[in-house]
């Protein structure tokens, strides 16, 4: 059987975190030194500039915007500095993007994402809160402190509803949350046996991935092991706010 081939990125670039764009086939990643690069489809390497506060600032998320301007993409980083940033077409700049928007910096920050319209913004980190931000104007929509008794690993928006999140946490839990109910208080919760590493929706949003980290005790040493559960997801009402009507939506059952 013939090896894959590939291209070895340098040591010197130090990547971290990376994810394809959306319509073609180039790779966007950042590094522990607070850099972005961008390996283009013909395999040479762009440098983007600097998304951290300086060059000890680890690059810990990045998302592209999927659906409006698909040359935009936003960062996150160790240092809790969130930004928005686009790729210009002038390969002779000497960085080849520019800052589009600084959004406020979120304390001990690991997670962002974007929803499916591209309009909001989803942070978390090691803690138990997290915001859900105006992409256009950086402006707060809602923050939800206090929601796990752990602190959050990952959060995501849902593939095909925009006001839909979940939260996953080492509290071993995984919390849905509807940005239409003014509750703060999750319309769904599942329970897992470990704190949850990863989490991912099915692209038609009908089930839900997660993996859960499993301390395990065995005769001579204690050593860890990945849980992975998949579940069937929640129904939900994909109106603009929950209509109250559907019989089996948990969004709705919580209105009436």
């Amino acid at each position: 059987m013939n090896s894959w081939e590939y291209k070895k990125i340098s040591g010197d670039y130090l990547p971290r975190q990376f994810e394809y764009h959306p319509t073609n086939n180039s790779i966007m990643f950042g590094c522990l030194n607070g850099q972005v690069n961008l390996i283009n489809e013909d395999r040479s390497i762009r440098r983007l500039g600097n998304f951290g506060t300086d060059d000890s600032d680890v690059i810990l998320g990045l998302c592209w915007l999927k659906h409006t301007d698909t040359n935009r993409f936003v960062t996150g980083s160790g240092n809790g500095h969130v930004t928005c940033g686009r790729v210009l077409d002038d390969d002779s700049a000497a960085d080849v993007s520019s800052v589009v928007q600084v959004y406020p910096d979120f304390d001990k920050f690991t997670s962002i994402h974007l929803n499916c319209t591209d309009e909001l913004l989803l942070l978390s980190g090691y803690t138990q809160d997290c915001a859900v931000l105006d992409v256009a104007s950086g402006k707060s929509v809602r923050r939800y402190s206090g929601i796990h008794t752990n602190h959050i690993n990952i959060s995501r928006f849902m593939n095909t509803t925009p006001q839909l999140f979940a939260t996953s946490s080492f509290d071993k839990t995984v919390k849905l949350w509807d940005l239409r109910d003014c509750s703060h208080r999750p319309v769904y919760t599942i329970e897992n046996r470990a704190g949850v590493v990863m989490m991912s929706f099915a692209p038609n949003d009908l089930f839900l991935l997660t993996a859960g980290a499993l301390q395990i005790a065995a005769v001579s040493s204690t050593y860890s092991a990945i849980d992975v559960v998949l579940f069937y997801s929640v129904m939900f009402c994909r109106s603009a706010t929950p209509c109250h009507s559907c019989p089996h939506c948990v969004c709705c059952r919580r209105g009436q």
